[in-house]
């Protein structure tokens, strides 16, 4: 096609020839530098999904990315893009087919299933924390934590009117519930109802123990569910006599919500997964077959016969209340990602709080990778570092976690410090043949280990008082990146190392890269290069618009860097940056970058993996 229309130019004279071809070659430059930007990849999926609300077959899902809608039961999901900016939802309900959701800072009201939103906040105190939505036939109510007391609209929203206060001047309401006529409330030592929404209360907990504190409440259909400090109880009358509900439960264990399917009663736990009762809440059995997670917080949806439950990595579907699939297709949602690493044809990623996934299509689609990510049958969801080392992916996580090892491209793991206590622990590899780990044990105190055996044994180093944040190697060299401007080197591979500060630095090092004889860092101070292995630095800002640089990574003669505002690329050592973020969702730190033989990926907080071919940027 370009060479058909120039050939045509050609018949005309040079100079309009030339002018035509001149600005025909700019016009397709112009094209292409517009297409030339970062793409989101389709994950990884999940993140913490919850509450649902259902209009007629379409349910939704609140997410930290906003809101999802499915209409075929939770297969498969769709963002819904009039609901803009990143958000924690709260609360979501319906009334008369109205859909309400509460966010981390308003009110919002859809009359057309999602498309489009009102911000319905005005006539509710600002700054509120809007903890639930209660609905009593077409009268809305809103829990307001901050103002401790009830909102009330019979008009889906337009107007609000605060409810009275049944309760004394010192006491705070912290959950509550509707079912019938009334509505309920409970504080640190009473449960009050309001059989007239709000405008009078009075205290019906005669029956509970004395000195009960009602932790959560819950009601399916006539029955009215409360969690306390001595058990789970529930009321058939509407709160007046209780009888104990909690056979089958752990000591101090609190069911949060609660959903019929068939004829049976399901509730929701913070840290034991799903329980189900066929008596009619009078006694309770897990049912978690197929939940990776146990917590599921967040409740359920009922869409048919089918249920959906909302947890920390995503949402689990069951036509029968007990046998657990994934079901997050399309939810791309809160899933920070902190590390990649390349095994065979896949992909794998490690992220913080939703455990680890594979991709063996760039990204099309991406597996949950958790079986063998458990310690004393606890899921490790946390991860900060990933490495492939001599055949096998090696996975570091934080928060009572330790490191997993999988030997086939990540499908499954095993923990290679069974029993040890360790609050966090980090991988680094170094070349081809150093690995060095960090160990956080309970005493807070970090101990580095160094191995070069396939990690099958390690010898204990540890290069200074502080945590590691990075590692490389230039020739016979070994640096390590800590706090406070501190880079160490060791020229005996790693048995003592030796302080090459970066002067004028009291931050973090967050990174080190290698390029020839070149080192660079990257500090919450700004990116800095020495040409002489760390004994002396030059600061090389220019370009970059932010200088809390949390990432580098060298290919060939390109330096890449990552700050919170995006990705920056240097092609002559650090003298001049450019922003190389066109695509990127502005404002959201990028977390890690990653280079395959073609694309650049990097993490994006709230948003995934993107990826960009690495021609467009240095050819």
């Amino acid at each position: 096609m370009f060479i058909t229309i120039i050939e045509r130019a050609m018949k005309h004279d040079s100079h309009r020839c030339f002018r035509s071809v001149a600005s025909l070659v700019s016009l397709l430059f112009f094209v292409s530098g517009t297409q030339a930007q970062w793409v989101q990849t389709n994950g990884p999926l999940g993140g913490s999904v919850g509450p649902f609300a259902v209009v007629g077959d379409r349910v939704f899902a609140g997410t930290t990315n906003g809101i999802f809608s499915s209409t075929d039961h939770g297969s498969t999901w769709k963002r819904q893009d009039g609901f803009h900016g990143v958000r924690y939802m709260t609360a979501m309900t319906t009334v008369g087919g109205t859909l309400i959701a509460a966010a981390s800072d308003s009110v919002y009201r859809s009359l057309d299933s999602g498309i489009t939103w009102q911000n319905i906040t005005k006539g509710l105190p600002p700054n509120e924390y809007h903890a639930a939505f209660l609905v009593i036939d077409t009268t809305l109510c809103v829990q307001e934590i901050f103002a401790n007391t009830f909102y009330i609209s019979t008009d889906k929203g337009t107007t609000w009117n605060a409810a009275k206060k049944g309760w004394a001047a010192n006491e705070q309401v912290w959950v509550s519930a509707a079912m019938g006529r009334y509505l309920y409330a409970a504080t640190d030592t009473s449960l009050y109802r309001s059989p007239d929404k709000g405008q009078t209360w009075a205290i019906v907990k005669d029956s509970l123990p004395k000195l009960t504190t009602v932790s959560t409440l819950g009601a399916v259909g006539s029955r009215l569910f409360a969690s306390t400090n001595f058990g789970v109880f529930v009321s058939l009358d509407s709160g007046k006599v209780w009888s104990f509900s909690g056979q089958g439960l752990s000591e101090g264990q609190y069911l949060l919500s609660y959903a019929r399917i068939g004829s049976a009663i399901v509730a929701c736990t913070f840290d034991s997964g799903v329980f189900v009762s066929s008596d009619s809440g009078r006694s309770w059995s897990a049912a978690n077959t197929g939940l990776v997670t146990k917590d599921a917080r967040y409740g359920f949806a009922v869409v048919g016969n089918d249920l959906l439950v909302g947890t920390d990595i995503g949402v689990f579907r069951s036509n029968n209340g007990g046998n657990w699939t994934f079901s997050n297709s399309g939810i791309i949602n809160y899933t920070p990602v902190s590390a990649f690493a390349k095994a065979g044809d896949e992909l794998v990623v490690t992220t913080r709080g939703r455990g680890i996934y594979r991709t063996t299509n760039d990204g099309d689609e991406w597996i949950p990778s958790n079986a063998g990510l458990t310690r004393d049958g606890i899921f490790i969801s946390e991860f900060i570092d990933l490495i492939q080392y001599k055949g096998s992916l090696f996975a570091a996580s934080t928060y009572e976690g330790s490191i997993f090892r999988s030997t086939n491209n990540g499908i499954n793991w095993t923990d290679l410090f069974p029993g040890r206590t360790i609050n966090s622990s980090q991988i680094f590899s170094v070349g081809s043949t150093k690995v060095f780990a960090t160990i956080t044990d309970s005493l807070g105190l970090n101990n580095v280990f160094f191995s070069n055996n396939a990690l099958t044994s390690w010898s204990q180093i540890y290069p200074g008082s502080q945590s590691i944040f990075s590692f490389a190697e230039m020739g016979s060299s070994l640096f390590a990146s800590s706090s406070f401007g501190l880079v160490f080197r060791s020229t005996d591979e790693g048995n003592r190392w030796k302080i090459v500060n970066i002067p004028d630095v009291k931050s973090y090092v967050l990174s080190l890269a290698v390029m020839g004889s070149n080192l660079f860092a990257g500090t919450q101070d700004g990116a800095y290069l020495s040409s002489d292995e760390g004994a002396s630095w030059k600061e090389i800002n220019t370009g970059l618009t932010d200088k809390n640089v949390d990432n580098l990574l060298v290919i060939g003669t390109n330096v890449f860097a990552t700050t919170i505002d995006g990705v920056f690329l240097t092609k002559d050592n650090g003298a001049t940056w450019v922003n190389v973020s066109a695509g990127l969702p502005a404002g959201l730190p990028v977390s890690v970058l990653y280079a395959s033989p073609t694309h650049l990926f990097c993490g994006v907080n709230f948003r995934g993996v993107w990826k960009r071919p690495l021609s467009e940027m240095i050819q």
